[in-house]
């Protein structure tokens, strides 16, 4: 059984914010720090064990994600688990092998693969990293795409202060507000804030980070590097750098607001030292989901990590092994936010519509396994028992009638069939299952209601 000792690694994690101490490359940040009594030296900043202990007891340990559609409002902490698309890969992997740059038609199309899923339950951000429309403001047209065609709860833009900027102004105004004022809003954006490994925030993430909390947005820290490469080779040193980095991010947003909701993120990946590649859908990597889900529940806070991680390049017996095993470990553990949780290939940088739609059955099936067998005088049916007796049959009591399209997990990709019936349907390959419910969601996909001036003033403002 997976054990780590927490306590330990929060000891080491306060030694390197003392002693080693943490870049951050913001100036805006720096001065936070220093101004409220921090030692600094040029970007560096260094925390002690107090002012961790004090951003620890403000931060909560429960918040609420407030979606546009109430009743798919996510409690985050609250074992509830919230679930992403995958997250900024440049090119989307098609059944032929054929790898090509994403586009923002395919961000469209994944926001409503999100919109029809009945698992995935947060609209991601930067779901693919389209190439055909300008970096300066793409991001205004990734979060249009998400509020206009999705209902649940959002993520952000945290690209830069400007990108943060626009997301709050945006969600402003899809939550009824006038944008450039002073009116609070509900948490209702997550933000995935990624640090440099090692112990190093960029100018970007720090700043987005600033706005988010201002507006009492939450955000994901995530400390997370490469094993023997931008973090240490050793799993619990790695594990020490990821704690830091993190705690110094947590202790940023309580000083600039208290109370502002932070999600302990990271996770760990390798280097192959033979090769020179990253990968990430190894045993070292399940190791590190479950260490930081323990370091989580350590600080009484939600932790986000793992997902449907793999390194192949396909949808082969690769792919599903490895996401199996990291979505198994990854819920299991007891993560509350899940990104890339559905249609991630090849280590981050592709996705893929069929494997978006395999993942999404892989993960109803995890889910059903955590299930608890009920067990009560309904449950055990003495009267249908007693019916059949020693000698008799299930299949047509009225009992099983009753219960027979909803006992069991439908499945529309992994094949139930004996062989002569799988011949006689042309022997379909998943990739001709997914194939067709992908195009059977994409034809019954509705768009969610939004006011008409509310769409107006969204599309002014990415205009503007």
């Amino acid at each position: 059984m997976f054990s780590i000792d927490t306590a330990k690694i929060h000891e080491a994690a306060l030694t390197i914010l003392e002693d080693v101490g943490v870049v951050f490359h913001s100036q805006a940040a720096v001065d936070i720090f220093r101004h409220q009594g921090f030692r600094t030296d040029g970007n560096y900043v260094f925390i002690g064990a107090d002012e961790v202990q004090k951003a620890l007891d403000s931060a909560p340990s429960e918040f609420v994600l407030h979606a546009r559609n109430p009743e798919k409002s996510i409690a985050i902490g609250s074992g509830q688990v919230a679930l992403t698309p995958g997250y900024g890969a440049p090119h989307i992997m098609t059944p032929s092998g054929e790898k090509r740059n994403a586009s923002l038609e395919d961000y469209r199309q994944f926001c409503k693969l999100t919109h029809t899923s009945e698992v995935v339950n947060v609209s991601g951000f930067l779901i693919v990293d389209p190439e055909d429309i300008p970096r300066d403001t793409y991001h205004r047209d990734m979060l249009y795409s998400t509020m206009t065609l999705c209902d649940q709860p959002l993520m952000g833009s945290p690209l830069s202060m400007s990108a943060m900027l626009d997301a709050v102004e945006m969600a402003r105004i899809l939550f009824g507000h006038a944008p450039d004022k002073d009116q609070p809003i509900q948490t209702v954006m997550i933000s995935n804030i990624n640090s440099l490994a090692p112990l190093r925030f960029s100018e970007e993430m720090a700043d987005a980070m600033l706005v988010s909390a201002r507006n009492h947005q939450a955000v994901i820290i995530a400390g997370a590097g490469i094993m023997g490469a931008t973090s240490p080779i050793m799993p619990a040193s790695h594990i020490a750098v990821q704690t830091a980095c993190f705690l110094a991010g947590l202790v940023l947003t309580q000083l600039v607001k208290p109370g502002s909701p932070v999600v302990y993120g990271g996770g760990g990946s390798q280097l192959d030292m033979q090769s020179g590649s990253y990968y990430n859908g190894s045993p070292e990597t399940l190791a590190a989901i479950q260490a930081t889900c323990a370091m989580a529940d350590f600080y009484n806070l939600p932790c986000r990590s793992g997902g449907g991680l793999n390194d192949a390049h396909s949808l082969d017996f690769q792919a599903g092994a490895q996401s199996a095993m990291a979505l198994l470990y990854t819920l299991q553990a007891g993560t509350d936010f899940v990104l890339h949780a559905c249609g991630i290939l090849a280590g981050y940088m592709s996705m893929s519509y069929d494997k978006f739609i395999a993942d999404e059955e892989l993960i109803m099936g995890i889910q059903k396994t955590a299930e608890s067998i009920a067990v009560n005088d309904e449950t055990i049916d003495m009267r249908m028992i007693q019916d059949v007796g020693a000698c008799g049959e299930y299949l047509t009591h009225g009992r099983t009638l009753e219960l027979c399209r909803s006992a069991f997990i439908p499945t529309r990709v992994m094949n139930r069939l004996a062989f002569d019936p799988w011949q006689a349907q042309g022997a379909p390959d998943i990739y001709t299952r997914t194939a067709k419910v992908l195009e059977e969601r994409m034809a019954a996909y509705e768009k969610p209601d939004l006011d008409p001036s509310i769409k107006k003033d969204l599309r002014s403002y990415c205009s503007g």
